[in-house]
């Protein structure tokens, strides 16, 4: 008996993490745009898992800024302002540059490399809804390569509430989208050539430069049925 409660307690775990994951990517490709209503009965049907694993992803997402869970009310997806906005971006700038500072002298080549894929795809999605995602990505890459703790998970807390800061404002100008993406390439450069001064100069003005380019938050609710926008995001089991 305990073994069959420990693997559906394991299954259910694994259930909730992808969960997590297709939902973050909704939120943050504007699939689910900010304040959408995120009914349990609702993606547990769409993703056909209980509604237990539902509340267990949604309660992760929550700890990460992206979904709003109350007691008594229908949860939704976060809608951060933007006095919030700015203060993400610059807290953001100061960590980043403090996480150069302990990773850059020992990148390995096949971590340089990561960096370089992610730039390549996040150049081809411009334009596109995954391309908040991907620039997210980069950043997170580079938490992945400091040892677990506190620096690493604040880090990444900030990434996906300033993802969804930006997911929030609609899609970027193309050029202020070519910009953050050519500022990757010359963060990876310096890292790349071993000069950390340089790579930490660029994060900082990277990230103070986007986070004095956000606006006010758009609500544009979708009027197309949640599971139907949902269904890509399905994880195949």
């Amino acid at each position: 008996m305990a073994s069959a409660d420990n693997t559906t307690k394991s299954r259910d775990g694994q259930g909730v993490d992808r969960i997590r994951q297709a939902l973050r990517a909704a939120i943050l490709e504007r699939a689910l745009p900010p304040a959408t209503r995120l009914p349990e009965a609702t993606l547990a049907e769409a993703f056909g898992v209980s509604r237990t694993v539902i509340r267990g992803a949604l309660a992760q997402l929550a700890g990460e800024g992206l979904v709003e869970v109350r007691a008594n009310r229908s949860n939704t997806v976060a809608m951060p302002g933007e006095a919030e906005a700015e203060e993400v971006f610059a807290t953001r700038a100061s960590l980043e540059v403090l996480l150069l500072g302990r990773i850059g002298h020992s990148l390995t080549v096949d971590q340089i490399g990561l960096l370089r894929e992610n730039v390549v795809l996040h150049r081809a999605a411009i334009g596109k809804p995954e391309a908040i995602r991907l620039g997210g990505e980069f950043h997170l890459l580079l938490a992945s390569f400091n040892p677990p703790g506190v620096l690493r998970r604040y880090v990444e807390e900030l990434v996906f509430r300033s993802s969804l800061v930006l997911a929030s404002r609609g899609p970027a100008r193309a050029e202020d989208a070519h910009s953050s993406v050519n500022e990757h390439q010359r963060i990876v450069d310096a890292l790349d050539a071993g000069d950390v001064a340089e790579a930490a100069n660029v994060m900082d003005r990277h990230l103070r430069s986007i986070g004095s380019r956000v606006s006010e938050p758009r609500s544009d609710r979708s009027t197309t049925d949640l599971s139907e926008r949902l269904m890509r995001y399905r994880p195949a089991y």
